[in-house]
């Protein structure tokens, strides 16, 4: 009887295991990538260059997944930043301009010019308030290490309100870091998805 429980404890324990482990395989054509998330996976979408809520939509209906809702990418630290630009260096990403790759971290906020044409007080400080960039999943303020400068966020005082975030120029190892982006118009960064595929580490 006793040998008979303990078989049972050990298959239990074995289907808990298969569980935890498939629950960590990624989706097709998305893969790990080293030094990143890793309850995540990812992929660069063969694309090329497009506004932010393009790039929103593709990673939401390009990738199938019965895991986590497929997103743009959301690095939480500088670490994770660097690993993703080596990967989208190693996917034969452009490193020639700026175009890089869009960051989920976005100012809901707006931050128009005045009738005429100039920038109000008012709506510089919303354009600086670091606070105000939010992850679009768990809507978490992103962390002040991923800004590339300390004149970001809010550098620009023309009609470009840069609502969205960017890693650019990936083939520079000198501009790691994130800047503000209009989402929409003026620039066109690549769409690099992300998915989780188990529970995130404690």
């Amino acid at each position: 009887m006793t040998k008979s429980v303990k078989a049972i404890l050990l298959e239990v324990v074995f289907i808990c295991l298969i569980s935890i482990s498939l629950q960590y395989d990624c989706p097709a054509t998305m893969e790990k990538v080293e030094g990143a998330a890793e309850d995540s996976c990812y992929k660069l979408l063969d694309l090329g260059r497009m506004e932010y809520p393009s790039a929103s939509l593709f990673c939401q209906v390009s990738i199938t997944s019965e895991g986590g809702a497929p997103q743009v990418v959301i690095p939480k630290n500088l670490g994770e930043l660097q690993a993703l630009v080596n990967y989208v260096l190693s996917k034969g990403i452009s490193t020639t301009g700026q175009s890089g790759f869009w960051v989920n971290y976005r100012r809901d906020e707006p931050a128009p010019l005045e009738e005429d044409g100039t920038l109000s007080s008012n709506m510089s400080m919303i354009r600086k308030d670091r606070s105000q960039f939010v992850d679009r999943i768990q809507l978490k303020v992103m962390p002040d290490e991923l800004w590339r400068a300390e004149s970001q966020p809010g550098d620009q005082t023309d009609e470009r309100d840069e609502q969205c975030v960017a890693q650019s120029y990936p083939g520079n190892p000198n501009h790691l870091g994130l800047d503000d982006f209009a989402c929409s118009r003026y620039e066109l960064h690549n769409a690099l998805c992300e998915v989780k595929v188990g529970p995130a580490p404690a």
